[in-house]
């Protein structure tokens, strides 16, 4: 169940006490700035998530941790909900905390705003899932700050070619990694440049809709899954009947959603997504795998673009830098090593050893203009962004994570 909650009233004075301004304040201050999600748990210290594995405690303006009460979240959900047009039920139970027992979680997205106090206001976008637990006795909050829409793929630090296959008319386009790794934020910067640069019409469909694009030299449509339409795969289908030259879709997680990218991006329309894979040909691999028929697969091969996998490492003074690598599809089309040559082998021959083939050539950096992720870890190294230590963690081979260490 998702949905998103408009704007309230923000005039009452004890908003410095409140939850709200916790979380506007914890993401839009230098210090909470690296945070990507802060986890609220009744009775318990706020703790703000600058990478995986890496949760911190957040803290208030005298460095004292921040605690937040039972009340606290209540009187947050009342006022958030207190448009609700079926706000109470038995007289006393706010309609949320009904909906919240009925569904075991709630999806709200907002944006928040706070007096500073001294004549100026700072915002955020947030979106929530809001649960119970300990056996329905306790509330707990995940919070994930939506930035502004990035500019360009080149302010994120990934190189000029993923702009290049973002130009391409048709095809798909996959950005993988672990959660948190910046994902849906490329694919936010890739719809930007093709707002930026080309009149299209794109839609994308998102669980829940994070990025808000308006209109430049493009038409936006944004659909949520459990608001606009019911699911991914037919979220696409609904498209195509709305005549788009672009869809983005939040993720590729089933079988189904797979087989209904690869039609839309292989009829004409410019396909992007993201997806869970720890390299972009082990993402070659978990799509072959969706794909069950010789022919889904060949139309695989031959309307994939490209795909990016990347890694988010936060250095010692708490800055993120993004490590990456691509495998360009289309420039690799028709040579004997390349990408659309190794999964037709694999299809017609049922062998995993041209995509392994291809994969050792990846890693020794002999598909150029692809690059492989070892030789974006060496360079944050050398450049003293990031330790090694971190940098070997990112690295998806032996012989990388040794070279890695090696350069301590």
């Amino acid at each position: 169940m998702s949905n998103f909650v408009p704007d309230y009233d923000r005039t009452d004075p004890s908003r410095t006490a409140s939850l709200e301004f916790h979380l506007v304040t914890l993401f839009t201050d230098p210090d909470g700035a690296n945070f990507t999600d802060l986890h609220i748990e009744e009775d318990e210290i706020i703790m703000g998530r600058i990478g995986s594995n890496d949760w911190v405690p957040a803290l208030d303006a005298d460095s004292k941790p921040i605690r937040i009460r039972r009340g606290l979240i209540e009187h947050f959900l009342n006022d958030m909900y207190k448009t609700d047009p079926h706000p109470s039920v038995k007289g006393d139970q706010p309609g949320w905390s009904k909906r919240l027992r009925e569904h075991y979680s709630l999806h709200p997205s907002m944006t928040m705003e706070v007096d500073t106090g001294s004549g100026g206001v700072k915002s955020i976008r947030v979106r929530m899932t809001v649960i119970l637990h300990q056996i329905g006795t306790r509330f707990g909050l995940m919070c994930r700050a939506l930035r502004d829409v990035p500019t360009s793929v080149e302010s994120l630090g990934l190189p000029v070619q993923v702009s290049k296959m973002a130009r391409a008319n048709s095809g798909l386009i996959l950005v993988t990694g672990p959660t948190g790794a910046g994902k849906t934020t490329s694919i936010a910067a890739m719809i930007n440049e093709i707002n930026d640069n080309r009149a299209a019409n794109v839609v994308t469909i998102e669980d829940p809709v994070e990025f808000v694009h308006q209109r430049k030299k493009s038409i936006i449509n944004h659909r949520e899954i459990g608001v606009d339409v019911r699911s991914f795969a037919d979220g696409v289908k609904d498209a195509l009947r709305f005549v788009p030259d672009v869809i983005m879709l939040g993720e590729i997680r089933d079988e189904e959603t797979m087989r209904a990218a690869v039609r839309a991006a292989e009829s004409g329309h410019l396909v992007l997504s993201t997806m869970h894979a720890p390299s972009t040909i082990n993402a070659v691999r978990k799509c072959l795998s969706y794909l069950s028929s010789p022919a889904e697969r060949m139309s695989f091969a031959t309307s994939l673009v490209g795909i990016v996998t990347q890694a988010l490492i936060v250095s010692p003074d708490g800055a993120k830098h993004l490590a990456y690598e691509t495998l360009d599809a289309r420039e690799s089309a028709g040579k004997p090593m390349g990408l659309q040559s190794a999964i037709i082998s694999t299809v017609m021959d049922s062998s995993a050893s041209a995509l392994s083939d291809l994969e050792r050539a990846h890693r020794e950096g002999q598909l150029e203009p692809s690059a492989p992720m070892i030789s974006s870890l060496i360079q944050l190294v050398k450049q003293k962004k990031v330790t090694a230590e971190k940098a070997a963690i990112a690295a998806h081979h032996p012989d990388d994570v040794r070279k890695l260490l090696d350069m301590r």
